[in-house]
């Protein structure tokens, strides 16, 4: 145990500072706002800002235009698409299905309530990867990990049932 200690203390040495002076931002950023006389309002919006970020830089939520089929089903483009959603109520205008980029699942081949889209784009997040994929004029964000082989030209999308949320004017359908 000493041996460890003794061959990585810089490391936790440097590990504490920037834990530190992560601590610090907080409180200093508060302190400098009132002595460079910012008004507590600009101070709480800068101070909520950072956080605010966090929502910003997420990848938002696709969504699309569609058609109710039957009590369960959507229209999206040439796709047949299933969900959870009881759409018995809603009257068919302004319908959009939404779905979160990390819910959609790349597959191999096609299957039920996949869709065939064409590659545009890969951006490397890091941990992630977020792929633009376009499937009949909708380009389609889907976020996997670092690690997975994303074909060149064409992908198979999968919209998983239990994720697929339903929009009517703006408000989803319970």
């Amino acid at each position: 145990m000493n041996k460890v200690l003794k061959n990585s203390w810089a490391l936790f040495l440097g590990m504490g500072f920037l834990m530190m002076a992560y601590g610090f931002q907080g409180s200093l950023l508060g302190v400098r706002a009132v002595q460079e006389e910012f008004t507590l309002t600009s101070t709480g919006f800068m101070m909520s800002g950072y956080f605010v970020g966090y929502f910003i830089g997420a990848p938002a939520m696709n969504l699309f235009e569609c058609d109710v089929i039957d009590a369960n089903s959507i229209k999206f483009g040439g796709a047949k698409i299933t969900t959870e959603t009881d759409l018995k109520s809603v009257n068919g205008e302004n319908i959009k299905l939404g779905i979160r980029a990390e819910y959609v699942q790349l597959m191999k081949s096609t299957a039920k309530n996949t869709v065939q889209a064409k590659v545009e784009s890969v951006d490397d997040w890091g941990n992630h990867k977020l792929i633009s994929a376009n499937f009949e004029g909708n380009i389609i964000k889907v976020k996997v990990k670092r690690e997975v082989e994303v074909p060149a030209e064409n992908v198979y999308l999968k919209f998983p049932t239990n994720n697929c949320c339903i929009y009517e004017n703006e408000i989803l359908v319970p």
